[in-house]
């Protein structure tokens, strides 16, 4: 049989043929049969489908590399599979990144078959917080930059759904066998009356019946001495600011499926972002309050969320001088980075309150037009590490987070999004999220260190911001199997 010029009917075998929902699908196979006109390396179909939670394309395929990103609850892109795995190392990793995405766009076509209309997928992935911060076993997986163009995406926006598949035509027919075997689980799981999260058997995440005890990283003792050394350091006119970062780790013991926390997530807190990589057996997944930026088109927006509060002492917080000079740090940092692309850039000239389950913030709202030509990776690079997670000035509190912080940060506090054939793309902080690596998931949290900071109201605040997440691993352990 010569690919390309042939049916899927001729690839499947014939007790896999099926009506209803499976033949409307069988015809997305169908579209990646086709011979593109250009023989591009790889080919897009796209079918709409039934809206379903997001979450279950990841239990399709468990051991599969897998992607998941959700702003809000009726938006979300779930990838799994990798048609394409994007790496790269050291300083120039952006603009690596950006040169292997442009590469990727151009080898690839959309079926003849497909509808005119369809859309395209996105290429997902994040960056560590710098280079050489995950060159540790936990984070080995995910090292400096990952972006994966996923094999299988289900994208969903508002009530409009879609499943998209990407077809590798250098790999032949063997890659269509794989697409039509993988079909059948996605069908499968998608079709499924249980509620999402119940599945268990995932590889990267594990639940036990109550938490197990948190090994905390730095202990409190030591906190206090690293607050002691930020505010030694302002005081000799070093820094400004340095936003440092704590960890606990959770013993865990039951397996379960990645979909299960983040469904968690969404149910403590339906207002973040919810993100996800899953390598091998390493998961990295939050839910985070903060956009670090989201470009579409000559449109760029972010904010500044910087100041923080436990619910029900917002007034305090507007009155806070210490929150509010380390909110101007990250305004006037965000102002500075986007001026050089932007014709336009309007910035709220007071912080407004951004209230969460548990916390609330300062937050001051960012809105520009962009100059011509300039992609979502420029900005990311520009703005990363905003003063937010980083320090102020940017290079000194850098060298204080290398040389004094025995915590790993990984891709915590760093970018994670997505990016599509145009530039456009939008990205997260990393923050409010896990590294779950086999029986252990390690949570961070960070605070930012000013002239008036006091250890205890900074650990105290790190309290705060893990809450969401143990909460979301407590709901998912005590929950019935």
């Amino acid at each position: 049989m010569e690919v390309g010029s042939s049916s899927f009917r001729d690839v499947l075998p014939a007790a896999q043929r099926h009506s209803g929902t499976r033949g409307i699908l069988h015809e997305l196979l169908d579209q990646l049969c086709a011979e593109p006109p250009s023989g591009s390396a790889f080919l897009l179909a796209a079918v709409p489908v039934a809206t379903v939670e997001p979450t279950r394309l990841l239990q399709a395929l468990p051991h599969e590399p897998a992607v998941f990103w959700s702003p809000a609850p009726h938006e979300a892109v779930c990838g799994v599979g990798a048609a394409a795995r994007i790496e790269a190392t050291g300083p120039d990793r952006f603009a690596e990144v950006r040169r292997s995405l442009d590469a990727l766009w151009a080898s690839m076509e959309a079926s003849p078959l497909a509808a005119d209309a369809i859309p395209w997928p996105r290429a997902l992935g994040g960056f560590s917080f710098q280079p050489g911060s995950a060159n540790t076993d936990g984070w080995k997986e995910l090292g400096d930059a990952v972006f994966l163009l996923p094999r299988w995406t289900y994208l969903q926006s508002n009530e409009t759904s879609w499943l998209l598949a990407v077809r590798d035509r250098r790999r032949g027919e063997a890659d269509l066998r794989r697409l039509a075997s993988e079909l059948d689980h996605i069908i499968d799981t998608l079709e499924r009356d249980e509620p999402p999260g119940a599945e268990t058997g995932g590889p990267a995440l594990q639940g036990a019946a109550h938490p197990g005890p948190m090994d905390s990283e730095p202990t409190p003792e030591d906190w206090e001495q690293q607050v002691a050394s930020i505010l030694d350091a302002i005081h000799q006119g070093a820094v400004e600011k340095v936003v440092t970062a704590r960890s606990v780790t959770v013993a865990l013991a039951r397996e379960s499926s990645p979909s299960a926390l983040l469904d968690a997530l969404q149910i403590h807190d339906a207002a973040s972002t919810r993100f996800a990589i899953r390598c091998a057996r390493t998961a990295f997944l939050g839910a985070t309050p903060e956009r670090l930026v989201r470009k579409e088109g000559d449109e760029v927006s972010t904010e500044a969320l910087a100041g923080t509060r436990d619910r029900g002492n917002d007034e305090a917080l507007l009155a806070s001088g210490k929150d509010l000079r380390e909110h101007a740090f990250v305004v006037s940092a965000i102002q500075a980075a986007l001026e050089p692309f932007c014709h336009r850039l309007d910035v709220t000239s007071q912080p407004e309150l951004h209230t969460l389950p548990h916390l609330v913030h300062l937050k001051s709202p960012v809105r520009g037009e962009l100059r011509p030509e300039t992609h979502v990776l420029d900005l990311v690079e520009a703005l990363h590490p905003t003063p937010a997670v980083g320090g102020v000035p940017r290079a000194a509190a850098l060298a204080w987070i290398d040389d004094h912080e025995t915590t790993a940060r990984g891709w915590y506090a760093a970018p994670f999004g997505w990016v599509d054939r145009d530039g456009n793309g939008d990205f997260c902080v990393a923050i409010r999220c896990a590294l779950v690596n086999s029986d252990t998931a390690q949570l961070f949290a960070g605070a930012g260190i000013v002239e008036g900071s006091e250890s205890g109201q900074e650990f105290a605040e790190t309290e705060w911001k893990l809450r969401t997440l143990r909460s979301a691993v407590t709901r998912l352990q005590t929950k019935p199997v």
